[in-house]
């Protein structure tokens, strides 16, 4: 996968879960590709993201010059088997797992070696049956935010799912001083009979749901 291309792996987070590396020591610097091998533009933004670190150039290919291969990777295991992928993430600078609902599908180890041919030093697991995929979950996420936060005695809500931990939590906020508040347990009730309603009883056991409270009366991050 080591076209040439502008990458946008900034935005690998709308693909994998990118978790901090922190002080790790860089690894793999020895076992880089070629750095002709890169795009330009591709390679200013590796640059760019060590230096803030204070890493070299050929430090900075070694802990991100891999990633939008490996997202890219991920990505196209998502296109051809919709609902497989239940979470991804890279987890430092040189490895990084995929989970998978159920099965991984045939062929998705080597696609992802055959991404990453170009740095073996990285490693990445694969972890199967966890039993609901990522597109599974945010349906369940939104059915139950959308039956809390349309109710009346709700101001502002949040959400967000755990695949690992199979629980949707949605976060509400607190109303105004003097004013009724439902019960968590009555909001939790709400969210499961939305699932129930707008995805079938099927996606009720799929997931966990927790409702929380906020002390904070509005949740939007302009306020």
């Amino acid at each position: 996968m080591r076209a040439v291309r502008r990458a946008a792996w900034i935005a690998l987070v709308l693909v994998v879960v990118a978790c901090g590396d922190g002080d790790d020591p860089v690894v793999g610097v020895d076992q880089i590709p070629p750095l002709e091998s890169f795009d330009p533009a591709e390679l200013a933004d590796i640059s760019t993201i060590g230096a803030q670190e204070g890493l070299t150039l050929e430090e900075s290919v070694a802990r991100y010059g891999w990633r939008d291969d490996f997202a890219m990777a991920v990505q196209l295991i998502r296109e051809t088997h919709p609902g497989s992928v239940a979470d991804a993430a890279i987890e430092d600078g040189a490895s990084a797992w995929v989970r998978f609902a159920a099965a991984p599908p045939a062929g998705s180890r080597a696609l992802i070696d055959d991404a990453l041919a170009g740095f073996p030093y990285v490693v990445v697991t694969i972890e199967s049956d966890l039993g609901v995929s990522s597109e599974q979950a945010n349906d369940i996420l939104v059915a139950a935010y959308r039956a809390v936060f349309e109710r009346a005695d709700v101001d502002d809500a949040v959400g967000a799912f755990d695949v690992g931990t199979r629980t949707v939590t949605i976060t509400v906020a607190s109303p105004p001083p003097g004013r009724a508040q439902a019960s968590l347990e009555e909001l939790e009730a709400a969210a499961l009979e939305g699932i129930r309603r707008d995805l079938g009883d099927d996606a009720v056991e799929l997931m966990a749901v927790e409702v929380v409270r906020s002390p904070l009366t509005s949740l939007s991050e302009d306020d």
